[in-house]
């Protein structure tokens, strides 16, 4: 199908149909006329339509003659018949109802991957990819765009499933149809007016963030996209291909199955555990349309469903959402709109769609409810939806949906500056707004009605006046809402009902003037409870925090003449919105005038002047707070210059409260007569008017303090509380004569002032006594003694400073208030000790040395605030601990006062600036010169300040002995390796409250102190020394000349002293001598620690000599870690625990020591049960049934069942073993598996020979052979053989014997039997036979190739998996020839071994390179003059391994102990670069520098003395019997045995050669183990007599190659 034709036909009838599209059909000659999500004609060139279009009635033919006269044709039974007029056919197509079949769904896919194929090329299908990748920023919002796809689909029912690493999706809306899969394959198609699935393609192809395969199937349609290998063409995500799939189930419609997850091993659950708990009610509210309907959602198993209740007033919506029976609650509130013609234009632009109609829209704001139908609290910022959640935020706190257009990644709308669409959807928000307002002020919103006010935006208002919100990068006109606000009652004001004032009945118990009090307070002040009323903005008016907080709602009313107060506070976030809009208004001029006239009337109404004088004092505090929370009415209040305040005006708004204070007696009592025209007079009256007797028990005063004076005033109220409590100060005549009524007056306001929030900052003078008499102190010269729980100040002091008074009284929260007010601790104040001016050069000189420049002027500021200084001027500053200087200048310390004093000392506070971690800051000279502060410590003869020195020359502490010294004559704690010494006779906490000081105050300096080891000996009791002072200590110990030797061995073969590098294999960082090596390469897992690897390394020889450390681990090491083994059973333990019993067998002088752990039952032995796969650690001697064995017969192991009641020992009975197993089984008293006690034979009828499957196992063993790098492998080549029957009989001592038959047994040596000839038969049994014979143990890589076993039956499809398992593992194919024979033994009837598959004259192995007349096998890789006798069959020399055979594959290097002095030559050159690279960047494989450390240990034991050569010296890396022997190092991790090899550089090989003294290769194998082991060979390139090189590496190095390979055996010559 040319483009010119399916471009013909687009643009012929697109005015008509909008949705049209002309797909080509494979062939080039029909297309399919889709339209409207169907097929409904074929499109045809000049050649009739085939059977494959049986489902369509309308034909299209292009007449090329005339294309303005298009033919049609319709469908009358098998032939076409044409129409004659074209509207007579665009009729039939419009009625057209075609349903596809089968056939026509097949052609619709192949149609849209043809066009497809030919449209995305290039630089077009890297846009589209590029673009998908742009969409979907994070990988898990596939899942969202499913889910919101499935509600455009009508859905009801959805479910996500993770199933075996894979994701199935299903929902029950409408299933597929042709637009469906042509807009999920193509970027910028369009589906079905009102569905999403298919807008744009985007939204499904956020899968392919997370997946390579996706199936799709209703049950008719049926289709997948898959990523085609690795490749990074994106074009396939647009390629749908046939294919059968799994319909949906359980009831569901439309199934999808995602697969080749991208991403970690966690990737699926990660994704699906990101679900917002709005998105299912978000999108359920798209399909549930009437009350009781639900939605259901299957999130991988969490199970959510979500119900419509009935709608509220205002168009307000209710939804409940049930989520694993967890129930939460949300209301949506909605306004709809016919968009403008310009958001129409914006929107079928960005839809590319020209005749789209986006119908009706809706704007919804939403929040979440709780259990009382309140908003939840915390949200302050919306955000916006379009169903899913984006990253933007709104300036309001409601999230908002609506069908936002989206930028490109999907996180934001775009812009509304620049988008009408999205312009016209936020211009409706006001709407919304008045719709919110409406709903609470109604009643039927929630009850707690701050919240939604919260959450309202904060507007703008513009130059011209108009209220605003700047929203989407634009200006949204707020008109409509202010409007609303004026003359709707929707403004929230307060209400309270009018109080009884009726006076209790006579006869009550409560006294009157309590009463009168009480009915004040009812008529004044705000009740718990208020109403809210709403009205207009002009019919309330605002008023500051303190009156809607202090004040009754109904006296407000009364006294602004009707106007009721504002129910928000303007200074909360809740009155934020109104606060914006600018409408509603405080009391005016003429408004506060009137309410001084509503006031009388409100007082004259009152009972009586006891009730009057309480109001009065309310609102005089009310009045008051408001000034100290910054708010006055205007021009009311008045601050005079003296920092008193007076009510200006005020006499008429509010009469003087002094006028009833006769009323009230007390009020006088706490006043001093001078204080009545201070500010104090307002404390008194607001805060502590005097209680009566009830009050006093109830803290009321306490009470009103906190009420009255909240966080916020604390400056005003200390500049109150500090005026009123100096003037009581400076009143000495009234102190020194009776200052009683001054004590109580101090102690009732501190009472008051203690619980405020500002307390501490209030209260700015204590009662303090000091010498008998009571003054009233600045705090911060006031100590707190014995009556607020501080008793060794007072003591410490005795008198000589001033103590708080007791006057207070003694609760805890007296305690609590003076000991965080006043001074508890001592702490050094820095001073300035003397000050002059010097000449500017000599200053410069004495500083720097240099000759002085000359500066301009300067002024800094001092250190510590102790004010600045001018240029040149000298400061000498220092710290003193006034008043205690003086005490210990003048005390005389008995036994008490001490430990008073001592416990003051040591709680004292010294900060940084006084103390600098050893010795308090000396002296200090600060020289003010230039641009900056010089600072110098004084040179003179004081260095301390003189507090230091008086706490180091004065006798203050308490000894053991019982008496009071300098601490220079006591140790601070006692030394329990000086036990002579004396020591403080202090409490612990005491001691360590002086530790800071000990350095400095020099503790224990005139004490004779003990050797280097006591010291180190009793450092080690202490677990807070740090190994840097240990180390310390054992330096000093190891250069003791008198170090008593024992007594070092004993101590530290038991206590923890050394200090080890990195932590043990049982975490410890320091360890006992017994745990020590001279060389750490046994070291039991890193149970052990090499005296090389601890913190004495640079000590090591001296410490090894003195502790009398071993060289390598001996026996009561091996005891000593098996016994933590037992006790512990650590994991990850084989190796050590196979070396510690190796270790133990080799010292018969343990055994006894282990008979003893047997006799306790203290020894355990890790092994498994028959069958089971995990072992456990079995107690010895082991009790009834539980028997352990040493499982050294694997035939009879397999026999043995879990009921016999035997354990095999798992560990070293599966090694290779260089000590005397008979030993260890003597030891541990158990049994072998190979006794005759376990008896076993297997009876097998006929056995044919079986070569074809031999043929193929010798392949797979040959295969495993080359994957492995030791040679732990059987040597033998395998043969298989069918028996008609296999029996194998096991008995246990005398128990009754076992008989089962088996499908394949082994015979140990060769021969492999198997019952039957299929291998399905057999193969599940042979396998771990195979995996027992080749010893392959857990090698992963190999296991993999006995997949091959089920196909040793199966020629092509074994070929076929084992050249691809070869690839996989690298393994080379071209290197075993196809038809290669095992070279074993089938039995004397029929020899493979002569025969192969070619025949006796022409073996493919016999041809090989060497041509027919040169058996490869007769040579060997010593060629046939060179036989070592390795073609003799099962000759004494092989090893058991047949003729020819070098254990690996041809093509391998041949054995090292096969072919003697021969080399292998690698062509590549890349190890000489590496070397060389290695020395120019500086580095050396870790591997390399362990290897080297190995030989110098080997040869200083051999007793030659070994130097190590520079790290990059050529030629050899170390030097060793006096320089003579030159030694090359190699390393390997594994054993150096069988095919491993160990590689000399070209470079290396001509230095050996080359090298005149005694040259020497020494390979250390088995690194990273507990046995390394190290092999000297002579100069190997001396002795070498053959090279063989790498073909791989040579062949291509070749001057010519041949024009083509030379032929093979299979290939037919010309």
């Amino acid at each position: 199908m040319s483009i010119e034709l399916q471009f013909w036909c687009q643009q012929r009838y697109r005015d008509r149909y909008h949705r049209l599209r002309i797909l080509p059909v494979p062939g080039g000659s029909h297309a399919l006329w889709l339209d409207d999500g169907r097929v409904r004609a074929v499109v045809s060139k000049n050649n009739p339509p085939a059977d494959s279009f049986n489902a369509l009635q309308l034909a299209l033919f292009r007449n090329e003659e005339n294309e303005d006269k298009p033919q049609w044709f319709l469908r009358e039974g098998k032939a076409w018949s044409p129409l004659d007029q074209e509207e007579e056919a665009l009729d039939l197509l419009d009625a057209a109802d075609v349903e596809p079949d089968n056939n026509l769904r097949k052609l619709v896919i192949e149609a849209i991957e043809y066009d497809h194929k030919q449209q995305l090329t290039g630089n077009l299908l890297a846009g589209f990819v590029k673009r998908l990748d742009q969409q979907f920023p994070r990988a898990e919002l596939y899942l969202f765009e499913l889910l919101q796809n499935a509600v455009d689909e009508g859905a009801q029912r959805v479910s996500f499933e993770i199933r075996d690493g894979a994701l199935v999706f299903q929902h029950d809306g409408e299933a597929f149809n042709a637009s469906d899969v042509l807009g999920l394959s193509a970027v910028g198609a369009t589906g079905k007016s009102g569905r999403t699935i298919g807008f744009m393609g985007l939204g499904f192809k956020s899968v392919y963030s997370r997946f390579d395969r996706v199936v799709l199937c209703d049950g008719e349609w049926s289709f997948f996209y898959e990523r085609p290998g690795e490749t990074l063409d994106g074009g396939w995500k647009f390629l749908p291909k046939w294919c059968d799939a799994i319909p949906p189930e359980n009831g569901f419609r439309c199934r999808f199955d995602f697969s080749r997850v991208k991403g970690s091993p966690n990737a699926l659950t990660e994704d699906i555990s990101k679900l917002d708990d709005v998105i299912p009610v978000l999108l359920a509210r798209r399909s549930l349309r009437k009350e009781g309907d639900v939605w259901e959602l299957n999130w991988n198993g969490r199970r959510i469903r979500v119900a419509r209740e009935s709608d509220g007033p205002s168009g307000v919506e209710y939804f409940n959402l049930v989520d694993s029976g967890k129930r939460r609650r949300w209301f949506f509130l909605g306004t709809c709109w016919t968009p403008s013609a310009e958001a129409i234009k914006s929107w079928r632009d960005f839809r590319d769609d020209p005749h789209g109609d986006p119908g009706e829209q809706e704007l919804a704001l939403f929040a979440e409810l709780d259990e009382k139908d309140n908003l939840l609290n915390g949200q302050t910022i919306g955000v916006l939806h379009a169903v899913l959640p984006t990253a933007k935020t709104l300036p309001l706190g409601f999230n908002l949906q609506a069908n936002w257009l989206l930028q490109a990644d999907r996180q934001g709308p775009m812009s509304a500056r620049d988008n009408a669409w999205n312009a016209d959807i936020v211009s409706h928000l006001p709407d919304l707004i008045v719709g919110l307002l409406q709903w609470i002020a109604d009643g039927k919103g929630p009850e707690e009605i701050e919240e939604p006010y919260r959450r309202l935006p904060k507007l703008r208002i513009t130059t011209d006046g108009r209220p605003v919100l700047d929203i989407l990068d634009i200006q949204v006109d707020f008109s409509p809402v202010t409007a609303a606000l004026r003359t709707s009652p929707l403004v929230p004001s307060l209400d309270s009902p009018e109080p009884e004032l009726e006076n209790p009945q006579s006869g009550n118990s409560i006294p009157p003037a309590e009463q009168d009090r009480s009915m004040a307070r009812r008529w004044v002040v705000r009740p718990e409870m208020c109403v809210y009323k709403f009205v207009r903005a002009d019919e309330c008016r605002y008023l500051p925090d303190a009156f809607l907080s202090e004040l009754a709602p109904q006296f407000i009313r009364s006294w602004l003449g009707g106007f009721p107060p504002f129910a928000l506070s303007m200074d909360k976030d809740s009155g934020n919105f109104f606060r914006s809009t600018g409408i509603i208004h405080e009391p005016s001029d003429q408004e506060w005038d009137s309410a001084a006239a509503n006031y009388q009337s409100i007082l004259q109404s009152l009972p009586s002047d006891r009730v009057r004088a309480w109001v009065a004092i309310h609102i005089v505090a009310t009045i008051l707070r408001c000034r100290y929370e910054e708010y006055a009415p205007p021009d009311k209040i008045a601050i005079l210059p003296n920092g008193n305040w007076q009510l200006r005006g005020m006499d008429d708004l509010v009469p003087p409260p002094r006028q009833y204070l006769q009323l009230e007696k007390n009020a006088r009592e706490i006043l001093a007569p001078d204080l009545e025209n201070t500010p104090a007079l307002a404390l008194m009256l607001a805060l502590v008017a005097p209680p009566s007797e009830n009050e006093r028990d109830n803290n009321d005063a306490q009470a009103v303090a906190m009420r009255f004076w909240p966080r916020g005033s604390e400056k005003r109220l200390r500049d109150i509380t500090e005026s009123f409590f100096t003037g009581l100060a400076r009143n000495t005549s009234v102190w020194n004569t009776d200052p009683t009524d001054l004590i109580r007056c101090v102690v009732t306001v501190t009472a008051a002032l203690r619980p405020l929030p500002a307390g501490h900052e209030a209260v700015t003078h204590v009662l303090a006594v000091e010498s008998g008499h009571r003054r009233l102190l600045p705090k911060g010269e006031v100590w707190v003694g014995d009556a607020y729980g501080f008793p060794h100040i007072e003591v410490a002091a005795s008198g000589k400073i001033p103590l708080v008074a007791s006057d207070y009284g003694n609760d805890s929260e007296w305690r609590k208030f003076f000991g965080s007010l006043c001074q508890t601790r001592l702490e050094p104040k820095w001073e300035i000790l003397e000050k002059f001016h010097a000449n500017s050069s000599r200053i410069f000189h004495y500083l720097t040395g240099q000759r002085y420049p000359g500066q301009r002027h300067t002024t800094l500021d001092l250190p510590f605030r102790l004010g600045s200084g001018q240029r040149d001027d000298i400061h000498i500053l220092g710290t003193n601990l006034q008043p205690w200087e003086d005490i210990l200048k003048d005390g005389e310390f008995d036994l008490v006062r001490a430990r008073a004093f001592a416990t003051t000392v040591a709680q004292g506070k010294y900060s940084p600036d006084a103390f600098d971690g050893r010795e308090f800051s000396p002296i200090k000279v600060y020289v003010t010169w230039a641009a900056s502060m010089y600072k110098r410590a004084y040179e003179g003869s004081r260095k301390n300040p003189l507090w230091i020195c008086l706490l180091r020359d004065r006798p203050w502490i308490p000894t053991s002995e019982g008496c009071v010294v300098p601490p220079r004559d006591v140790l601070l704690r006692p030394d329990p390796h000086n036990p002579d010494a004396p020591f403080a006779d202090l409490d612990d906490a005491v001691r360590r409250g002086l530790e800071p000081l000990a350095a400095v105050v020099n503790f224990g300096e005139a004490v004779p102190r003990p050797g280097p080891l006591a010291v180190l000996l009793g450092a080690s009791q202490r677990p807070e020394i740090s190994d840097r002072a240990l180390v310390t200590l054992w330096h000093d110990v190891l250069g003791d000349d008198d170090l008593d030797v024992k007594l070092l061995r004993d101590r530290a073969s038991v206590l923890e002293l050394i200090p080890v590098s990195n932590p043990c294999r049982d975490g410890k960082r320091r360890i006992t001598s017994k745990r020590l090596v001279v060389a750490g390469n046994y070291d039991f897992g890193g149970f052990l620690a090499a005296v090389a690897d601890t913190l004495l390394a640079d000590s090591a020889n001296r410490l090894a000599e003195l502790l009398d450390i071993p060289k390598q681990p001996i026996a009561y090491q091996a005891v000593d870690y098996l016994e933590w083994v037992w006790a512990q059973e650590p994991p990850d333990v084989e190796d050590a625990v196979v070396s510690a019993w190796r270790t133990i067998v080799a010292e018969p002088s343990e055994w006894p020591q282990i008979r003893k752990h047997l006799e306790r039952g203290a020894v355990k032995l890790f092994c498994r049960q028959p069958g089971a796969r995990r072992g456990v650690w079995l107690p010895l001697p082991s009790a009834h049934p539980h028997e352990p064995v040493w499982n050294d017969a694997p035939d009879k192991a397999a026999c043995l069942h879990a009921t016999d009641g035997i354990w095999l020992e798992a560990w070293i009975s599966r090694r290779k073993h260089d000590f005397n197993v008979d030993d260890l089984l003597k030891i541990l008293d158990i049994s072998r598996l190979s006794d005759d006690r376990f008896h076993l034979t297997v009876h097998h009828s006929g056995g044919k020979p079986m070569p074809e499957e031999t043929d193929r196992l010798h392949q797979i063993t040959q295969a495993v052979r080359a994957l492995r790098e030791e040679e732990d492998l059987l040597t033998t080549d395998l043969v298989l053989r069918s028996a008609q029957s296999i029996n194998r009989t096991f008995r246990i001592g005398d128990a009754d014997p076992r008989v089962e038959q088996l499908d394949a047994t082994w015979d140990g040596k060769e021969y492999l039997y198997v019952v039957g000839n299929r291998a399905a038969a057999w193969a599940t049994d042979l396998r771990p036979l195979v995996q027992q014979a080749l010893g392959l143990g857990g090698n992963a890589r190999a296991l993999r190739l006995l997949d091959l076993i089920p196909l040793l039956d199966d020629p092509e499809n074994f070929k076929r998996k084992f050249d691809q398992l070869c690839r996989e593992l690298d393994v080379p194919v071209d290197t075993f020839g196809e038809a290669e024979s095992p070279k074993t033994k089938n039995g004397p009837e029929e020899d493979v071994r002569s025969r192969g598959p070619h025949g006796p004259e022409e073996d493919v192995r016999s041809r090989g390179p060497h041509g027919p007349e040169e058996d490869v096998r007769s040579r060997g890789p010593h060629g046939p003059e060179e036989d070592d006798g390795s073609n003799q069959p099962n000759g004494p020399d092989t090893g058991g391994k047949k003729p020819g055979h070098s254990g690996q594959p041809p093509g391998h290097p041949p054995r090292p102990g096969q072919a003697p002095n021969r080399f292998l030559i690698d062509g590549s050159g890349n190890e000489e670069e590496e070397e060389q690279r290695a020395v120019r960047e500086q580095r050396l494989p870790k591997d390399d520098a362990n290897a080297r450390r190995i030989v110098m240990d080997y040869e200083q034991r051999e007793g030659r003395q070994p130097k190590e050569a520079d790290r990059y010296q050529a030629g050899y890396d170390v030097l060793s019997g006096d320089g003579k022997r030159k030694i090359e190092v190699k390393g390997l991790q594994g054993a150096w045995q069988s095919d491993a090899t160990v590689t000399m550089t070209g470079r290396q090989f001509d230095d050996a050669r080359t090298q005149d003294g005694d040259w020497w290769l020494y390979v250390v194998e088995n690194l990273g183990t507990d046995h390394p082991n190290v092999i000297a060979i002579p100069n190997p390139a001396k002795g070498t007599s053959r090279f063989y090189l790498y073909a791989r590496h040579w062949r291509d190095k070749a001057e010519t190659k041949p024009s083509k390979p030379l032929p093979g055996p299979d290939d037919d010559e010309e």
